[in-house]
Protein backbone atom coordinates (compact mmCIF):
# COMPACT_ATOMS: atom_id res chain seq x y z
CA UNK A 1 0.00 0.00 0.00
CA UNK A 2 0.97 3.25 -0.86
CA UNK A 3 0.56 4.67 2.67
CA UNK A 4 2.65 2.17 3.91
CA UNK A 5 5.67 3.22 1.89
CA UNK A 6 4.94 7.11 3.38
CA UNK A 7 4.79 5.99 6.50
CA UNK A 8 8.07 4.06 6.46
CA UNK A 9 9.92 6.84 4.27
CA UNK A 10 8.83 9.40 7.01
CA UNK A 11 9.30 7.07 10.43
CA UNK A 12 12.07 4.93 9.49
CA UNK A 13 14.46 6.87 6.92
CA UNK A 14 13.66 10.50 8.08
CA UNK A 15 13.15 10.29 11.95
CA UNK A 16 15.46 7.11 12.49
CA UNK A 17 18.20 6.03 9.83
CA UNK A 18 18.98 9.66 8.62
CA UNK A 19 19.61 11.29 11.73
CA UNK A 20 21.88 8.36 12.61
CA UNK A 21 24.19 8.97 9.63
CA UNK A 22 23.86 12.06 9.31
CA UNK A 23 23.70 13.94 13.12
CA UNK A 24 25.27 11.38 14.83
CA UNK A 25 22.41 10.93 16.33
CA UNK A 26 22.81 7.54 18.85
CA UNK A 27 19.95 4.64 17.72
CA UNK A 28 18.49 4.36 20.89
CA UNK A 29 17.36 8.36 20.42
CA UNK A 30 16.47 7.76 16.96
CA UNK A 31 14.04 4.80 17.88
CA UNK A 32 12.34 6.05 20.62
CA UNK A 33 11.85 9.32 18.60
CA UNK A 34 10.24 7.34 15.56
CA UNK A 35 8.68 5.28 17.97
CA UNK A 36 6.53 8.33 19.88
CA UNK A 37 5.63 9.81 16.69
CA UNK A 38 4.73 6.62 14.66
CA UNK A 39 2.54 6.07 18.16
CA UNK A 40 0.49 8.98 18.17
CA UNK A 41 -2.01 8.57 15.80
CA UNK A 42 -2.41 5.28 16.83
CA UNK A 43 -3.20 6.09 20.75
CA UNK A 44 -4.96 8.89 20.23
CA UNK A 45 -7.57 6.72 18.77
CA UNK A 46 -10.86 6.22 21.34
CA UNK A 47 -10.61 2.41 20.51
CA UNK A 48 -7.43 2.06 21.89
CA UNK A 49 -8.08 4.21 24.87
CA UNK A 50 -11.45 2.68 25.72
CA UNK A 51 -9.56 0.10 28.44
CA UNK A 52 -6.13 -0.48 29.74
CA UNK A 53 -5.55 -3.36 28.01
CA UNK A 54 -6.69 -2.08 25.12
CA UNK A 55 -4.32 0.97 25.68
CA UNK A 56 -1.48 -1.66 27.04
CA UNK A 57 -1.77 -4.04 23.78
CA UNK A 58 -1.52 -1.14 21.42
CA UNK A 59 1.52 0.88 22.94
CA UNK A 60 3.53 -2.97 23.23
CA UNK A 61 2.32 -3.76 19.81
CA UNK A 62 3.92 -0.11 18.43
CA UNK A 63 6.63 -0.48 20.29
CA UNK A 64 7.69 -3.81 19.02
CA UNK A 65 7.08 -3.27 14.95
CA UNK A 66 8.80 0.11 15.05
CA UNK A 67 11.55 -1.89 17.22
CA UNK A 68 12.18 -4.83 14.11
CA UNK A 69 11.18 -2.15 11.63
CA UNK A 70 14.31 -0.27 12.87
CA UNK A 71 16.57 -3.07 13.26
CA UNK A 72 15.90 -3.99 10.40
CA UNK A 73 16.18 -0.40 8.70
CA UNK A 74 19.79 -0.01 10.63
CA UNK A 75 21.56 -3.40 9.80
CA UNK A 76 20.12 -3.09 5.66
CA UNK A 77 20.64 0.29 5.10
CA UNK A 78 17.58 0.29 2.96
CA UNK A 79 13.77 0.76 3.29
CA UNK A 80 12.52 -2.33 1.60
CA UNK A 81 12.76 -4.86 4.55
CA UNK A 82 11.39 -2.41 6.61
CA UNK A 83 8.40 -2.01 4.06
CA UNK A 84 8.06 -5.87 3.24
CA UNK A 85 7.91 -6.05 7.24
CA UNK A 86 5.07 -3.54 7.48
CA UNK A 87 3.33 -4.74 4.50
CA UNK A 88 3.38 -8.62 6.11
CA UNK A 89 1.90 -7.33 9.19
CA UNK A 90 -0.82 -5.22 7.36
CA UNK A 91 -1.82 -8.25 5.62
CA UNK A 92 -1.84 -10.88 8.82
CA UNK A 93 -3.82 -8.25 10.66
CA UNK A 94 -5.90 -7.78 7.85
CA UNK A 95 -6.63 -11.64 7.47
CA UNK A 96 -7.06 -11.74 11.52
CA UNK A 97 -9.65 -8.97 11.85
CA UNK A 98 -11.61 -10.16 8.60
CA UNK A 99 -11.19 -6.57 6.55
Amino acid sequence: SFSLIGMELFFRYFLFLRPIEKNNLPPSLAYIASTVLFGLPFLTNPIFNSNPAMLFGAVYYIAMQSLIACVLIKYTKSIIPAFAFSLAISILISIIIGR
